[in-house]
């Protein structure tokens, strides 16, 4: 007898937990959605008044998927056309939302 083993239907093979995920999230993916003129003017407004360590929430697109994040807003740089927060910075064209938290 080999002993009491216990019964995983779902984790039978080595991987298998990595695969589902990877699929997962693309099943997530989409298209990269277009922001109107309104919501360009507000993202401008929004960057004009915002000052080294304001606290925002970024709402931005990255790989397929939309994300939302709070940070602390540090600089945008227009040669790069970067912005710059505390953990990370993104390009201003995957920039869907700004504002001041």
């Amino acid at each position: 007898m080999r002993g009491m083993m216990k019964w995983l239907p779902f984790k039978s093979l080595k991987g298998q937990d990595d695969m589902i995920e990877r699929v997962k999230r693309m099943k997530r993916k989409r298209e990269r959605p277009e922001l109107s003129e309104d919501g360009e003017e507000a993202i401008d407004r929004t960057l004009s008044r915002l000052r080294k360590g304001d606290r925002t929430r970024v709402t931005f697109f990255y790989d397929g998927e939309i994300f939302d994040r709070e940070d602390v807003f540090l600089f945008v740089n227009p040669q790069e056309r970067r912005i710059y927060f505390l953990g990370f910075s993104l390009t201003l064209g995957n920039l869907l939302g700004l504002e001041k938290a």
